[in-house]
This record gives structure tokens, C-alpha cells and sequence, in this order.
């Protein structure tokens, strides 16, 4: 079974990837129109602006369904603007601080991490962990753009935190998000180059196929 690796951006795509565009919003509005549907107690339909916002998305795809993706975009620490996004809202002004004094003036933030429903165990026979697979292919994304640091939030429930450190990252501080337990996460590219080294071979060899892996390329030339 092959897997189609891909990295988009939110808004400006090649048109030869119109359609694994659209596959992953079509994955990322159901999943999320879903979950906050269960957590709002009513019918919710989740507007593109937080998937167009995107710098990076990075998409698995099996045939014509992504399976599961995970978004990026870039953010500066030391902008008291950029810090009062409403996805920082459970962190403290403390830790921009603390990250800017250590000389991470920027950073990428990681949000929105999605596994289609039908797909949340495994995606060949039983062997490969789809949601394992696609966090190894964010952070060495990450190493990949060359950024030191990489925030993000990792439920408890559904122990996205214990993945987290999996794929080389560490828990901050556990706050309450959406009314439940949630770890904030820093993900240094130092730390992700050695748990790299234990990724399995099918990881490397999924990220390796990525064009813009191939070509060296980091940040994709924006197109309309």
C-alpha cells in the first residue's frame, strides 16, 4: 500500500494539488465540525478560516482520502500582537518570555491535529499507527523548515500528550482547554534530531518521498 505524502499551504497551492487541497479540508471540516459539535452540546459547522490560515499542512493521503493532517504556521514570539491569538489564550506571557530570552524569537505553532474517523487505528493491516506516523512527519517537517521550536497542545483524553513525547517532545505545564486536561508542548528541533533515530524505517521513507523533501525545498513559492 502506497501513502501520498503531502505538504500545502492554507490558501496558496500548485494546481496540480487542487484536489488533495480540497481532500484535506473536506477531512478536517467533518472531523472538527464533529468534536466541537460534542463539545458545544449543538450542531456545528466549522468555517475554513483556521484551515486557510495555515502556513504548512501536513496531509496523508490513502488513494482519494486524506487520512489524517496536521497544521503549521509561523508565529513571533517576541509580538505582543501575535501572542494575543485567541490559540495562546491557555499560555502565559511568562513563557514568551522565557522562549525569547533562550533566543526563539520564532516559532512554528501546531494545531488542529486530525485523524479521519475511519482511520484512527492503523492504515495497513494493523502495522502502521496513522496518528504516530503523521506527528513523526510534522516534527521532522519542522526540522526540515529549519525552526528551533514548535508549540503545541496535547489532550490528555485522548492521549495525544503521550504521543507528544514520542515524536520528541515535552509537556510544559497542563492546563484546562475545551474542559479537559491538556499539556502545552515545546518541540526542539535538537531534541526531535535524536528521537529521530529511533523513527521507523516507514517513516522516513514516507517523509522521504515528499517533493519538496526531495528537491531540499523548505518553504513552498506562494501561487494563486
Amino acid at each position: 500500500m502506497q501513502y501520498e505524502f503531502h505538504v500545502l499551504n492554507g490558501r496558496f497551492n500548485d494546481a496540480q494539488l487542487t484536489n488533495q487541497y480540497e481532500q484535506a479540508y473536506e477531512t478536517f471540516k467533518t472531523t472538527w465540525s464533529e468534536e466541537f459539535s460534542s463539545i458545544k452540546g449543538q450542531a456545528m459547522v466549522v468555517p475554513s478560516n483556521d484551515f486557510t490560515r495555515q502556513d504548512y499542512i501536513v496531509a496523508l493521503y490513502k488513494e482519494d482520502t486524506c487520512v489524517a493532517l496536521d497544521c503549521m504556521r509561523e508565529v513571533s514570539l517576541k509580538s505582543y500582537v501575535q501572542t494575543q491569538d485567541s490559540w495562546f489564550q491557555p499560555w502565559q506571557q511568562k513563557h514568551f518570555q522565557n522562549f525569547v530570552a533562550q533566543g526563539n524569537d520564532h516559532a512554528l505553532v501546531n494545531s488542529y491535529f486530525t485523524v479521519h474517523k475511519d482511520h484512527r487505528r492503523t492504515i495497513e493491516g494493523g502495522n502502521i499507527n496513522t496518528a504516530f506516523l503523521t506527528g513523526c512527519l510534522s516534527v521532522l517537517y519542522q526540522v526540515h523548515l529549519g525552526f528551533d521550536l514548535m508549540l503545541g497542545m496535547m489532550r490528555n483524553n485522548r492521549s495525544m500528550n503521550s504521543l507528544g513525547k514520542m515524536w520528541g517532545g515535552d509537556a510544559l505545564e497542563t492546563v484546562t482547554h475545551n474542559g479537559v486536561p491538556t499539556d502545552l508542548f515545546t518541540f526542539e528541533k535538537n531534541k526531535i534530531i535524536q528521537t529521530s533515530l529511533k523513527f521507523p524505517n516507514y517513516v522516513l521513507e514516507t517523509f522521504n518521498s515528499n517533493e519538496l523533501v526531495k528537491k531540499g525545498q523548505a518553504r513552498r513559492e506562494r501561487v494563486a
